[in-house]
């Protein structure tokens, strides 16, 4: 695929703990990825996202036209997707190639988060990690500050913005 430039088209984006599968969806809609993903362990959110991404391939096929207007040709719609489990597990999903991973990190424990980051060291440098309440531990990547509180469906929220360093 194509690398991700903000305002631009292409790349690839994750969703880590992706639940009801919502943030994909989102992303699908504002940017023209080339892939939207999520990965989520627990079954009942999973089988949510799976309906999310079913009312997102309709609505495509409901305003492909205007969509290709917008974008200027017909250009096929980004490829959404979800897996059920464990997002520290790069066997379950390879989220090492994103472009933009969200890790909805709030009820992961210190293990995972260490996890995630071991894994997230192997993307590419300029990538860009997005995490909520608990900060990345690694010093692989430079935090651009500073962190921004967010009203979430949940509560409020810190979220942590975080670029691959080369």
């Amino acid at each position: 695929g194509r690398a991700f430039e903000a305002g631009g088209r292409g790349g690839w984006f994750y969703d880590l703990g992706s639940g009801a599968g919502r943030a994909v969806v989102a992303a699908a809609l504002v940017h023209d990825f080339d892939y939207a993903g999520g990965v989520e362990i627990l079954e009942g959110l999973h089988k949510l996202s799976i309906d999310a991404k079913r009312r997102w391939h309709d609505l495509w096929e409901e305003e492909r036209h205007g969509y290709g207007e917008l974008c200027g040709d017909d250009a096929p719609p980004p490829i959404v997707d979800f897996i059920q489990g464990d997002a520290a597990d790069v066997a379950c999903m390879d989220w090492r190639r994103g472009d933009l991973i969200f890790v909805n990190s709030t009820c992961f424990d210190d293990e995972v988060m260490q996890k995630i980051a071991d894994i997230a060291e192997g993307v590419r440098p300029g990538a860009f990690v997005c995490t909520l309440t608990r900060r990345l531990p690694s010093e692989c990547f430079v935090y651009h500050g500073p962190s921004i509180e967010f009203q979430m469906s949940w509560g409020e929220t810190t979220v942590h913005f975080y670029e691959r360093l080369s």
